[in-house]
């Protein structure tokens, strides 16, 4: 009877897992057929490109130092953190950017006014 209820609960944890992993694998992105490599997507972006060179030199540094890898992963978050931070600046700006360009095309004789610091 032992022996049978371990397999029942091996087989319950095993199919919980498989559905788990299929229910993510559904809800990663799918490609959109941009197969550019990194370099030539991160081309316009050399700030980003080396901020990701970067997080990679820490990492070897990392582990070149015998870090454990809960002090590695303190390190990765941050960095990813300032990452995203990064980046989110970059896309407000390109926002900025376009609705600028947008309003100086629909209405060429409106003058920009820029707040005095």
């Amino acid at each position: 009877m032992g022996e049978e209820s371990w397999e029942w609960e091996f087989f319950g944890w095993y199919f919980f897992g498989e559905c788990i992993i299929e229910g993510f694998m559904k809800d990663e992105p799918t490609s959109k057929g941009d197969d550019r490599s990194l370099d030539a997507r991160f081309a316009s972006r050399p700030h980003v490109y080396a901020r990701l060179q970067n997080i990679a030199d820490l990492m070897d540094k990392a582990i070149a130092e015998g870090h454990t890898a809960d002090e590695a992963e303190a390190i990765a978050i941050e960095q990813i953190q300032q990452l995203g931070q990064e980046l989110l600046t970059d896309w407000a700006q390109e926002k900025q950017n376009q609705s600028v360009q947008r309003v100086k095309a629909k209405h060429p004789q409106a003058s920009q006014h820029i707040k005095k610091k």
